[in-house]
Parts: structure tokens; sequence; C-alpha cells
């Protein structure tokens, strides 16, 4: 799927640990949906790429109510990117980030949503794999749904990104998948507890400094009581978290006993009434001079109630116009990676008020959109505090330099001056260059690239020596005409024409082109003459003149 012709990519919504998430249109249908972009340095990894895609099919083909739906997948400019649906809402994450833990009753009815979906993803023989607040929507009305299925599975098959998959869920993940297991129902139910849990009380049941910390106390600690952080919790629930948070698999329950049980406690929250103690009231008759003293007392008692009575009265009303006088606290929400007027809207929802505080360079945030605040998300101030944000300006952008022809240090000399590092630096014979020359340089000169950013350099090993491959051929000049077509539906790929001939290896021509374009290169030589084509540095003919 070419993602150009395809889909429209708009504004960036946010970063995560693995995507930039955009907002974009489908050019056939016209409706909105969420393109999500693989970071770069993942999408240097072909056999990843591949396996991402690979899952991505298998989401397509899931639909259900309560899951946010993938609608398709591919590659634009060498990066994979998966397409789903713009659900309205926000993320559960956020929610805890703003409002600390959730209401006990939304709190199962959410969870609950959860269940029912996982049931229903399980029934499949799917399963979600990475069960965190992260991947909760909250679609108004609609409830809780669940994104982002089966797209973990290719960072936990790699021997690296695991790693960093890990630290990412390292408090939902359940022990058996730490030791190396596939993701399982039961290892879904694990990370629902670890959700549940953390909803109800703010935090995850295993917290630590360190991820090491963490994976560790799924093996060797216990889950802590609900009840002791939320004594007012059912015994119940308790139990229930519990036992999703059980170290053996085997005995977790299934998603659908998890809804089950969930929807009968929250049943029972809704509709349970306290006993109430029936109180008796005494009657008694005073006579004679008991009667007397008893009226004194009682009208004594009476004058003392009313003087307390009023002294209260105007103790809460002195309360109250302090109430009403006083700020109060709100916590500042994540608008981190948001575009400026989007930013001062969600800050104006929480009775705060943004202001602009400068900008900075920044490769990973777009130009507009916030890289920090002051004070940051997630602490509590007054309600209509003044947030100081700094904007992004985007990537600096620095002009790449001409080292062809230049001594390897003095190209690497000028390459650092000019804020950009070297990269791969690889070697070939060539009849025009002396020894250590750079003769061919990626990327061309005059391209403005990121600063921080490396250049690849080719660098001369002098002529090929006439006793070695070549010395018994006749020299004579040739050329030909090379015609490339460029396939269509993946995006604009790299076009490389080499050519070896008794002067050595050389390259005639590389460019990035589109889908469908036609290359024509003529190729001249000497004596024996073998050309290349590479698309993406995948050979795609050769032939000898």
């Amino acid at each position: 799927m070419d993602r150009e012709e395809r889909y429209f990519v708009g504004e960036r919504l946010g970063e995560g640990a693995s995507f930039s998430v955009h907002r974009g249109r489908d050019r056939k249908t016209g409706r909105s949906v969420v393109i999500k972009i693989l970071k770069e340095e993942f999408a240097s990894d072909e056999g990843f790429c591949s396996g991402l895609l690979d899952v991505a099919e298998r989401a397509l083909r899931i639909d259900h109510p309560s899951l946010v739906r993938v609608l398709g997948a591919g590659r634009g400019d060498q990066r994979p990117f998966v397409v789903c649906e713009w659900r309205p809402g926000s993320g559960l994450r956020q929610k805890l980030l703003v409002e600390g833990r959730i209401e006990p009753r939304q709190a199962l009815t959410w969870a609950a949503q959860v269940a029912r979906t996982l049931s229903a993803l399980h029934a499949m023989g799917e399963v979600h794999g990475d069960v965190r607040p992260e991947h909760v929507v909250i679609c108004g009305p609609e409830g809780a749904k669940l994104r982002d299925h089966l797209l973990s599975l290719p960072f936990l098959s790699h021997p690296v990104f695991r790693e960093y998959w890990l630290q990412r869920s390292a408090p939902y993940v359940a022990p058996e998948v730490i030791q190396g297991q596939e993701p399982s129902s039961a290892s879904d139910i694990y990370s629902l507890g670890a959700l549940l849990y953390e909803m109800l009380t703010g935090s995850p049941p295993f917290t630590g400094e360190s991820t090491g910390q963490v994976l560790i106390k799924h093996f060797r600690e216990d889950p802590p009581s609900l009840r002791r952080t939320l004594p007012s919790a059912p015994p119940e629930l308790d139990e229930l978290i519990r036992r999703c948070l059980s170290k053996r698999p085997s005995a977790r329950p299934s998603a659908k006993e998890v809804a089950e049980r969930l929807t009968e406690i929250l049943a029972r929250l809704r509709s349970g009434s306290s006993n109430r103690l029936a109180s008796t009231r005494r009657s008694f008759r005073p006579r004679g001079v008991v009667d007397s003293f008893l009226m004194s007392l009682l009208r004594a008692c009476a004058w003392t109630m009313g003087v307390f009575l009023g002294v209260g009265i105007i103790l809460g009303l002195l309360y109250l116009a302090w109430r009403l006088t006083t700020p109060k606290e709100v916590t500042v929400p994540y608008v981190i990676g948001l575009p400026l007027t989007e930013a001062e809207g969600l800050m104006r929802q929480h009775g705060l008020r943004l202001r602009w505080a400068g900008e900075e360079y920044s490769d990973r945030y777009p130009p507009g959109t916030v890289i920090r605040t002051d004070p940051p998300p997630g602490q509590r101030v007054k309600e209509g505090r003044e947030v100081r944000a700094i904007i992004s300006k985007g990537a600096e952008l620095v002009e790449v330099p001409d080292v062809v022809g230049l001594p390897l240090e003095s190209a690497k000399r000028e390459i650092e001056a000019a804020g950009l590092s070297v990269g791969d630096v690889s070697r070939r014979y060539d009849p025009y260059a002396s020894l250590g020359e750079v003769v061919d340089q990626w990327p061309r000169p005059g391209a403005k690239v990121a600063k921080g950013g490396e250049v690849s350099l080719v660098v001369s090993k002098g002529p090929r020596p006439k006793e070695g491959r070549y010395a018994s051929e006749e020299l004579e000049p040739k050329s030909a005409e090379v015609e490339v077509l460029v396939p269509a539906g993946l995006g604009k790929q790299r076009v490389r024409i080499e050519v070896e001939d008794a002067d050595g290896v050389r390259t005639v021509f590389d460019e990035f082109c589109s889908p469908g374009e036609r290359v024509k290169e003529r190729v001249d030589g000497r004596g024996r003459m073998v050309i290349r084509v590479f698309i993406n540095e995948e050979l795609v003919e050769e032939r000898e003149i």
C-alpha cells in the first residue's frame, strides 16, 4: 500500500515509544484515520519490519466494536506504517495523570468492558499482548476500547527490541512473558489485573526505581492487597485481582469470568444499601421537684446548644468564604507533543493558562508543538496559574558540505565543522583519484539534513593494479544504455547503478525515484564491463558487456 497515494498525512498528534502518530485522511473513502509511522531506529531492521507488517495484516482481519480497528498497513519512505480508525476520546493514561485514580464504579465499568473485549479476542484465537493504560481509549458514552492489539508481538520476538519493550511495559507484564514465553490469554489477564489495580489505587501493584526491580517483583512478591490502599473495596474484588495477578497462568480466571465477576460486583455496589441502626426514643414525664429540676436542666442544655450552633454557623460561613476566595488545586495536564493551539485548549479545560515561553530546535517534536512545560505535567498547582511552554522549531537543518576530492581526514573535519558526523566509510579502486581521496558521498553536497546526522563516504584505493583480473584483457572503450522501471506501490525508492570495468568499481547513478518512474542512464567503461542495478540496495539486474 502506497502511503502517499492512499492517505493524506496531517498534523502529528503525538509521539509514542515506537511510532510517531499523525491525524490523516483516507483519500479513497474520505474518512478520518490515525497513521502510526514506525520510528527510524526500528525501521532499519528488515526482519523486524516484515514481522510488524505481518501482525498488522492479522489485525486487519479482526473486527470488534470495542477494538480500535486496524484499516491498513504498508511502507512509505522505507518506514512501515499502520493505519487505524479515528476514534475521538482520551487515553486512560492521560486520565490517570490528571485524576490520579479513577472513581471505583467507573474503574470497574471500564475494566469489565476491557475484559469483554479480551474475551472476544481470545475466542478468535488471538491475544492483545500489551494491555496497559496507553492502549485503552475512553470514547465517551461508548466507554473503554482497546487499541494496538498484536502490535507488540514483533518487539517480543526480536533479541534487541524485546528489552526496549520490557522497559515500557514492565509494570504490567506477566512473569512467564518476562521469562521468554509468548503472550497468551493468561498473560493478558495478568496485565488486566495490574491495570485495574492502578485505576483503583493510582499506582501499579509493583513499582521500583528501575525496570529490573519491577520485573523481579513480578516473580518474588505477592501482589499487595487492594483493601490496604482502598479499605472500602469489597473483599470479592480484592480476591479477583489477586487471582488475575497469580504467578501461575493456570490459576488466573478467563477474560469472560473476569467480565462476569466485575459486572456482579458493580451491580451490588450500585444497588446495595447500608444497614441502619434503629433508634429508640424514651419518653418521660417530669413530676414535682424532679420535674422542675429536669426542665431547668433541659433549658440550660438547649441554651448551650444554641450558642454552639450559632458559633458553628458563623465558622461555617467563614470557611465557605475562604473556600470561595481561595483557588482550588488542579493537575497540570500532559500536553507534550501537542500543537500549541490544542495545548492551550486543554490547559483552559483544566482552569490553567498556557504562555509561550520560547522556542528550541528538536528532532523529536515537529514545529509548533510543545517540548516541555513549567510546571511539568502531573504537578498540582493553583487553578488559574500560568504554565510556561517551550515550543519546537523542528529539527535544526544544516547543509551537507562538498568533500569529494578531499583527503579523508580533511573531509572529516569539514563534515564535523558543519555540525554533522561521518557515517560509513567504504573503499574502492578509482583510476582518477589518489589513495585516500574521497570519491563519493551520501547525502549529496548541498542537501539539507538534521544537525548531527551522518554523511557516508567512499574513499579511493587508487588505480587497480594491472597485474590483477584485467591485465590480459583489451581495454577498448565501451558504452551501454541502462533503463530501470521503478516498481509501484512502495513509495520512493533508492535506485543505484554500479559499473565494474578495467578501472575498478564505481557508482554512476544513485537517487531516490518515485514509483513508475523510468530511469535512463548511459554507462561508459573500458574492457570487460559488468553493470549492476540495485533498488533499495537489493541487486535486481546484473549484465556483462
